[in-house]
């Protein structure tokens, strides 16, 4: 936990996975809020950010017309993001996952030019936990 690096809870049903990371990450980052619970309709929007398209369509894509998720807004904060039932979700959501435990980083490619992607507080760099039946 003292790393910058994900954290990957993993048995079978009712062994309190949810639990511990409710209660982990409220003790580490003070809340235990920022949670993308997974489905089989789970979507890339709901692991990344989303838009609004109103504030898209008048002023183009800024970070006014963003709706940022659970997990975009805890690498703003440098807080822990929580993803319930990984494996529910389909492999190809799970993909976008990829970039942001690797490079930290969450690219918004409709901002190029000036491509400002969300990057995880250096401040307070926190893993993401996610819990997997």
């Amino acid at each position: 936990l003292a790393t910058d690096r994900a954290l990957l809870l993993y048995g079978v049903p009712g062994t309190a996975k949810s639990w511990v990371s409710e209660h982990l990450s409220a003790a580490v980052s003070g809340d235990s809020t920022m949670l993308v619970q997974g489905t089989a309709g789970t979507s890339e929007e709901q692991l990344r950010y989303g838009w609004n398209y109103a504030q898209l369509l008048a002023h183009g894509p800024s970070e006014k017309a963003l709706i940022p998720s659970p997990l975009v807004n805890a690498m703003k904060l440098g807080k822990i993001a929580r993803i319930e039932e990984l494996t529910r979700i389909p492999a190809d959501v799970q993909d976008t996952l990829i970039t942001v435990l690797s490079e930290k980083t969450l690219p918004v490619p409709s901002w190029a030019p000036r491509c400002r992607p969300c990057r995880a507080s250096r401040s307070s760099p926190r893993p993401t936990t996610a819990t997997r039946a």
